[in-house]
């Protein structure tokens, strides 16, 4: 068997001989994490009772409230409630934007030549990518880029982004190992290519980042990364998802994009997922188009697509969704 159930990629189901180099996570260390995180529900549990929201002002308790009504987790809920309890004034916009920062996608802020692409399945990557790309081709009109389909495999998905390319204008290749990877990049080198987009598979459980980039042989560090999600995940969700999905030494290149927001009836995960993963919100997406339904991240829209339900996108779909 080879997991294909699981989203249609190659990688082996767990247990079975690993496709790709690096040792998987050793079964001790990976019992110790679930039992940790059993440990810190457990304790969360018993200390939420203990928030005294009656301490913080009627506006901050609101706001407390309505975050949790949205389904942000406890532990980002600690977090807020510890920051506002010394300072009656504090706006609640304060300790959110220390837990989840914002870096706009634009050339400037991710100047990185190749941006892989990851997330779960179905998040909604391979046309995140494509908006990607065309949003960065408007500040740089007669750049090269070049997107690279490291999941070829999947047969939808290959045929997917390769009709998007052509449709586009941007030059396709594919990628199912390290060799062919770096044959693209010195391809691209030669040719003066100003930034390669690589669409990468999702990972099955049992299986890290850190492993599939040292397939593809995509391990400098000076690569960005960008973890594509959608607001439609619960709490053990979230916990595995940052876990296995956070690079392995990306450091300050890697951001966070929220799509299929025109889906969601609720946007507490956009808090708890930044908050467990510590990656900059990078873009907001929404709608099914390509063109306008991707914008950069701005603190304001985050906040207001959060509290106000506001989406962010200009090209919205009419009430009735047709």
């Amino acid at each position: 068997s080879t997991g294909r159930g699981n989203g249609g990629a190659y990688f082996p189901a767990p247990g079975m001989g690993m496709p790709f180099g690096g040792a998987s996570s050793g079964r001790g260390w990976k019992s110790w994490e679930e039992e940790w995180g059993a440990i810190k529900g457990h304790l969360l549990a018993l200390m939420k009772p203990e928030l005294q929201l009656s301490r913080l002002t009627p506006r901050q308790r609101v706001a407390i409230e309505y975050l949790e009504k949205e389904g942000v987790d406890a532990t980002s809920l600690l977090a807020i409630f510890e920051s506002l309890l010394p300072d009656p004034q504090a706006s609640i916009l304060s300790p959110l934007n220390r837990l989840v920062s914002v870096r706009p996608w634009d050339a400037q802020h991710w100047p990185q030549r190749v941006q892989l692409i990851t997330g779960p399945f179905g998040s909604g990557k391979t046309t995140a990518l494509v908006r990607l790309a065309l949003l960065l081709r408007k500040s740089m009109p007669g750049g090269k880029i070049w997107v690279v389909n490291a999941d070829s495999l999947r047969g939808g998905g290959r045929l997917l982004l390769k009709n998007y390319a052509q449709l586009c204008g941007l030059e396709y290749r594919e990628a199912t190992n390290a060799l062919e990877f770096a044959s693209i990049l010195a391809a691209s080198r030669a040719e003066g290519v100003d930034k390669i987009f690589v669409d990468l598979p999702g990972l099955p459980r049992g299986r890290s980042m850190a492993e599939m980039r040292e397939h593809f042989g995509m391990t400098d560090p000076a690569h960005g990364v960008q973890l594509v999600m959608a607001p439609h995940y619960g709490a053990e969700d979230i916990r595995s998802l940052a876990t296995r999905y956070v690079p392995d030494g990306a450091g300050g290149n890697a951001g966070l994009i929220w799509t299929k927001l025109d889906e969601a009836e609720k946007f507490g995960s956009l808090v708890s997922v930044g908050a467990a993963s510590r990656l900059p919100v990078s873009a907001l997406s929404c709608g099914p188009e390509l063109n306008e339904t991707l914008v950069p991240a701005q603190s304001e829209a985050l906040w207001r697509l959060v509290f106000k339900q506001e989406k962010p996108c200009k090209n919205q779909p009419d009430s009735a969704g047709f």
